[in-house]
């Protein structure tokens, strides 16, 4: 991240103004819906934990693997979202771990396991050579063929990860959700800086308390970087179909973070993140009324545009036209379209009228 992106989110002091919210949505051929799971009973998640390389702090031991217990800890948080005062969670939706799994692939709704995943890209696109030469690299494509993290186009390395959903472009109805961390390539250990991170983002686990200084190369301990639990709970926010509060530039009725008062980055679901942010592991109240607005005890909230409103932020358009696929920025990014491919692999926009879906990507 650029020290202009890290100053820009430098953490200020303020009260957040509740309902502030965006779910996450998209216009396809003139109707907008917004993304929900169906059966917010059990959307079980698993997690792949191979990595290129590990911060010390995030590396496997007898106690258990660090990145892994962190995304548990990052979707418990919208599990048991409950409101200031109140002696329940009122969010009505059940996000239970699913363990482990070998899969590299994300998008898996067209047509493979079917899992929703969460996997450790390693390093960027554009440093493989091969990933340069394939097709796939014109597309912003290669994540699955090469295990890195598309950095190509207008995605960027300022990206700490990406969620891609698949949904009912005729109801926003979410039938997959995959998350993909650009995660270190595990090159330049103790050498490489971390600046402008040209081996992927170094992410480091931990409390405050053993985070110490924040760390200057890969590989370095006893230190803090971009925090795994930090991201990945951002993340999970837009997995059950929340949007950013704000962006850097007004977009629809999404307003520019500028325009927002001091504190509003403590958000979970602000688009950036300084390195040793911890703050967005712990909900704040928007991001409880925004997951408690969707999941309601009566059922998930459908919203459709031209056919039922709902309440406290409503929709953020996302995109739109014939793409169907949005790019819902999790740290430091703005939104940006990307082609489809609802049901097979590939990234062209398809419909299948009997059973239609789509794509729309978020990146962190």
């Amino acid at each position: 991240m650029s020290a202009r992106a890290i100053a820009a989110a430098l953490a200020l002091l303020a009260a957040w103004p509740a309902q502030a919210y965006q779910r996450s949505c998209a216009t396809n051929g003139g109707l907008t819906v917004c993304f929900y799971w169906p059966d917010p009973s059990a959307v079980t998640w698993k997690v792949n934990p191979v990595r290129g390389g590990d911060s010390p702090s995030c590396q496997p031991s007898s106690a258990g693997d660090p990145a892994v217990q962190a995304a548990q800890a990052a979707f418990a948080a919208w599990e048991g979202a409950t409101r200031a005062g109140a002696s329940a969670p009122c969010a009505h939706v059940s996000l239970p771990f699913g363990g482990t799994t070998s899969t590299a692939i994300a998008q898996t709704g067209m047509g493979t396991s079917g899992e929703h995943v969460v996997a450790f890209r390693k390093g960027w696109c554009s440093d493989l050579a091969a990933a340069r030469a394939d097709a796939c690299y014109s597309s912003a494509s290669c994540d699955n063929e090469y295990d890195c993290f598309d950095d190509e186009g207008g995605l960027g390395r300022s990206v700490l990860a990406i969620t891609t959903i698949i949904y009912n472009p005729n109801t926003g109805a979410i039938q997959d959700a995959d998350t993909e961390v650009a995660d270190w390539s595990g090159a330049g250990a103790g050498v490489t800086g971390i600046g402008g991170a040209p081996e992927g983002w170094y992410f480091t686990c931990g409390s405050d308390s053993t985070l110490g200084q924040t760390c200057g190369t890969y590989g370095q301990a006893g230190c803090g970087y971009e925090d795994l639990q930090n991201t990945l709970t951002h993340e999970a926010g837009h997995f059950i179909g929340l949007a950013h509060p704000c962006e850097s530039k007004a977009v629809g009725s999404t307003p520019a973070c500028a325009s927002l008062p001091p504190g509003s980055d403590a958000v979970t679901m602000y688009p950036t993140a300084p390195p040793k942010e911890i703050q967005k592991r712990t909900l704040a109240a928007d991001d409880v009324e925004g997951v408690c607005a969707i999941y309601t005890a009566a059922g998930p909230v459908q919203e459709i545009s031209g056919k039922k409103s709902g309440g406290g932020g409503g929709c953020s358009a996302g995109g739109g036209g014939a793409l169907g696929a949005l790019l819902l920025a999790g740290a430091a990014l703005l939104p940006r379209l990307r082609p489809s491919t609802p049901r097979r692999r590939g990234r062209r926009y398809a419909r299948d009228e009997r059973d239609p879906v789509q794509r729309t990507t978020t990146p962190a």
